[in-house]
């Protein structure tokens, strides 16, 4: 884990599991509220439908969304996805398919605790092909950064186009390669 970006990058052979941790200074609930909650969703990720329980889609990104590219894509982002929610226990673990790219790898989890009233610790951990690591922990740790200053204001966020290229930099940078 590297301590100044809290995330890791770790595994061998075909797939690297990522694994970014933050610490949030607002309350579990509305940590999990911004993560479930598709009115919460997209003022800090993409516009998307949630069906917030186990078997419950977990799309993010498509032609509902006005920002949305024809491949399902989304620039704001990254790739649309369209996954169902295998692990659903508020608030706490949210557990979602990727998207079929990963057949055996594709599983994102989002794991809470709260630390106090009002500070929660988030850990996403996802497993991905060897490939593709360093841009997938990159994408993941702009996420919950943007999850944390969401959830911590309660006020959309303004996405910095040029911020993911310059993660993957400091993250080949200090070697989170896997």
């Amino acid at each position: 884990m590297n301590k100044d970006l809290n995330t890791s990058v770790v595994g061998h052979g075909d797939f690297r599991q990522i694994c970014v941790k933050r610490e949030v200074a607002a309350p579990i609930q509305r940590v999990w509220d911004a993560l479930t909650d598709d009115q919460q969703i997209k003022h800090w990720w993409a516009a998307g439908v949630i069906e917030p329980r186990e078997g419950g889609r977990y799309h993010l990104g498509g032609m509902e969304d006005d920002n949305c590219n024809e491949d399902n894509s989304n620039e704001d982002a990254g790739p649309g996805l369209d996954g169902i929610i295998k692990v659903f226990v508020p608030p706490y673990v949210l557990e979602y398919t990727w998207h079929g790219e990963y057949p055996d790898a594709g599983i994102v989890r989002f794991d809470l605790m709260s630390l106090s009233a009002n500070s929660t610790l988030v850990t996403l951990t996802q497993n991905v092909p060897a490939a593709h690591a360093v841009p997938a922990a990159a994408g993941w740790y702009e996420i919950v950064e943007h999850l944390q200053i969401y959830a911590e204001t309660e006020a959309p966020v303004t996405k910095d186009p040029e911020r993911f290229d310059k993660l993957q930099e400091q993250f080949v940078a200090v070697g989170l390669t896997g």
